[in-house]
């Protein structure tokens, strides 16, 4: 692998990894109507919408803010951790894709869908129980969940689509794993 697709590799998980340390402490106050009698405010569709726009900004700006010197040991900590994975995956990796125990662990599509779908209605399921039993902690918890699932997931978008490599899915079983394959428009051109 080439110094540069390398850095490219480690600059990415660290960018995509250390934004959690980008979130910044909310400013607003909550209602003090609502904060005297022990109830937190409900969180409406218009502030689920704008709170998904405000979370943007700190998880996209959060490489300027690491140039600066920012969250340095977060930025340090997961750079080298990615950098250590990296390095030794040549020697990982055999391991896991040449040894029959994991033939009968089923990777792929369906379990991709399920663990999707675990995840995406965790928060659904929270604030279904919130209706029940007319919780507005509940109700609140699976709108700040599924928040966080449309956070991560605008970020994971943008940054496949920022590097364009092939996913592990799109590998055939028992092929040879191409390490520096780029898909562009469609096509597959194999790198240095």
């Amino acid at each position: 692998m080439q110094m540069a697709d390398t850095g490219a590799i480690v600059l990415a998980f660290v960018l995509g990894s250390a934004a959690s340390a980008a979130e910044e402490p909310s400013t607003s106050l909550p209602d003090q109507s609502t904060a005297q009698q022990g109830e937190e405010a409900p969180i409406s569709a218009k502030r689920f919408v704008t709170n998904i726009l405000k979370d943007q900004k700190p998880i996209f700006t959060f490489p300027f803010k690491a140039v600066r010197g920012n969250h340095w040991k977060a930025v340090l900590g997961v750079t080298l951790v990615t950098g250590a994975l990296v390095t030794a995956d040549p020697y990982i990796e055999p391991f896991f894709r040449e040894r029959s125990e994991f033939d009968s662990y089923k990777t792929g599509p369906l379990r991709g869908r399920n663990t999707t779908m675990a995840v995406s209605l965790t928060p659904v399921a929270f604030f279904v129980a919130g209706l029940a039993t007319h919780s507005r902690h509940a109700k609140n918890t699976g709108l700040l969940a599924a928040e966080a699932l449309v956070d991560t997931q605008l970020l994971s978008f943008a940054g496949k689509q920022a590097i364009g490599r092939l996913a592990p899915s799109e590998i055939p079983p028992h092929g040879e794993l191409p390490r520096y394959v780029v898909q562009i428009s469609g096509r597959v051109h194999k790198q240095g």
